[in-house]
This record gives structure tokens, sequence and C-alpha cells, in this order.
């Protein structure tokens, strides 16, 4: 999605012809027909990242990026290269498909997130930061004591700010009618569900071994204040919770904090 804004200046409301559902990246290669399509054979970026659609992502790295651009910004993302932090943390793997033997159906998998991929909630809360941020690059801190470099002055740039502006402007998709909304739509979570926005995955972990939900986002969308990433592991043939559910308490504890610290304070005052 950041390399679609930031290098085809993709507008995220136009739709497009998508075959083959979002769930699989098919081998026959039908999600890459471009004849005109009925209402429910289309798709556009804002709903595609809001309902991890597969097989769009996989058409626009075939169709508009190339193997070379989507590595390059999975890189820029810290798969492989990793990030600055005060405590050891191992860099996320990947593998992307040899050039010379890829081919559409490869290069559409690996874009969609298939194949040997791997990432650690830290690792998803950073890339949210760096969004939050303007697409700035800033360490992920145990310790608020810890010297870092050049006086705090962190200015490299994954890319530019309008990129990390339409990012977070597609991210309430996520929550309000995408593959998050089931943690917002009652109770007190229902509350912030319009100042929330993230992405979700559905993985399989092997440490420990189970099929993992998650969900790594931010509050308030119009100027974020907190990143959160959530994970949970299916241990069982029963979901307790699931990693929006979780990410959703946690947004909502940092809310009720802050209001309550808002009324001690006007109290202090009066």
């Amino acid at each position: 999605a950041a390399a679609a804004f930031e290098l085809g200046d993709m507008d995220p409301d136009k739709y497009q012809p998508l075959y083959g559902g979002c769930a699989h990246v098919r081998t026959t290669g039908v999600w890459l027909k471009e004849k005109q399509a009925r209402r429910h054979n289309k798709m556009h970026l804002r709903r595609a990242y809001g309902k991890s659609c597969n097989g769009f992502f996989a058409k626009v790295a075939v169709n508009e990026l190339g193997l070379g651009i989507i590595t390059d910004f999975a890189r820029r993302f810290g798969w492989e290269t990793g990030f600055p932090t005060d405590f050891n943390l191992a860099k996320s793997p990947i593998r992307a498909p040899s050039p010379r033997y890829a081919s559409a159906h490869t290069v559409g998998r690996y874009a969609a997130g298939f194949g040997y991929v791997g990432i650690s909630s830290v690792h998803a809360a950073w890339m949210m930061q760096a969004i939050a941020n303007k697409g700035l690059v800033k360490p992920m801190l145990l310790f608020a004591d810890t010297p870092l470099r050049g006086n705090d002055q962190y200015t490299e740039r994954l890319f530019r700010p309008d990129t990390a502006d339409r990012l977070i402007d597609i991210m309430d998709a996520t929550v309000r009618g995408g593959t998050a909304s089931f943690a917002f739509r009652r109770g007190k979570t229902r509350r912030i569900r319009n100042d929330v926005g993230g992405k979700t995955g559905t993985l399989t972990g092997r440490s420990p071994q189970g099929l993992t939900t998650w969900f790594a986002g931010m509050m308030p969308l119009d100027q974020p204040e907190i990143v959160v990433a959530a994970v949970a592991v299916l241990g069982t043939d029963l979901w307790y919770i699931k990693g929006p559910n979780l990410a959703a308490e946690a947004l909502w504890k940092y809310k009720d904090i802050k209001r309550q610290r808002t009324l001690a304070k006007k109290d202090s005052t009066n």
C-alpha cells in the first residue's frame, strides 16, 4: 500500500476489476483479469486494505509495482534490515522470489504476504509508529533513560509525509467495516471505533505453534498519540480472544486513563 501511494500515486477509491476472491492468489492467474467487471467483481485500495484482500494486492504488485519495488519497501519497513531499539530483537525474516525464476503468481503471493516471512509484535508497533510520525524512523525504547544518538534527532524517512497521511486515511476501513470491525462493534470499545485505524493479519505461528491473529494500529487517526500491536494464538479449538479484541481493550484503557487524569487535574485546580 505504501509503495502504491509513494510510487504509483494510486487513488484509494478507484475501482479495479478483481476475480478469484480475496482469500487466495490462485495459480490460474484469474486475479489478473482486466475485463469489465460487475459490481461484485470490483475492488479499490481502501476496501482491499480494510478487508485484507490478498488478490487485490497481488494484482497491484504485478501490474504496477514489480518485485524489486516490493522488496525495497519491505526492507524499508524493517524486514531483514531491522530498526533501532535499546534491547535485543531478532530481525524479521523474509524470502523474496528469485528474479530469475519468478512468475506473476510467485510475485503476487509474495506481495500479499504469503511464503517465508516473519514478524514480531514489536516490529508491527514500530511500523505503526513510523507511519504515525509521518515516515520518520524512531527507536523502540523500553527505558526512558536510554541515551540516544544525535540528541534524539532522527531524520531518516521511510517514505514521504504525504504517503504516511494517505496510509492513515485508509486505516479506518479495517475498523469501521473490515476485518477488525467485530472488536469495535459493541460495548465500550464501540465508543472509540471512529478514532482507531490499523491493519489485521492471520498467519500460522511456529513458536508457539498455532493459528495466530494480530492487529497493529493507532489512535486517534487525526493526530496519533498511541500505537498498539496485539497478537493472540489459537491453542485450542475455541477462540477466547483475538488480536483485534486485545488491541481494542488496550486502546480503550489508554483513553480511560487519559480521561481520569484530566478529571483529576480539574479537581486539583478547583
